[in-house]
């Protein structure tokens, strides 16, 4: 007959393996997702997510009015008139 000593450590030992299993088990799919995360990433470029204060895709251009003494104003500079 097993003395009830072996019977209590066998089943502890028993425990720490299958809580070593549960362990290892975890980690391995862990990795698993990992590798597999990997090869789908998708890079996307930072200048189509983000937007900078100042620059622009489309050039403004804009017009003042002057005020001032008569002729001394830019009515014939030529910029207006193209326009």
């Amino acid at each position: 007959m097993v003395p009830a000593a072996v019977k209590k450590l066998a089943a502890a030992t028993a425990e720490k393996v299958n809580e070593m299993m549960k362990r290892l088990s975890v980690m391995m799919l862990s990795v698993l997702m990992l590798v597999v995360s990997i090869g789908t990433a998708k890079a996307d470029r930072l200048k189509d997510l983000t937007s900078i204060a100042g620059i622009r895709s489309n050039q403004l251009v804009g017009y003042g009015v002057v005020v001032g003494l008569a002729g001394t104003g830019d009515g014939n500079s030529g910029l207006t008139l193209q326009s």
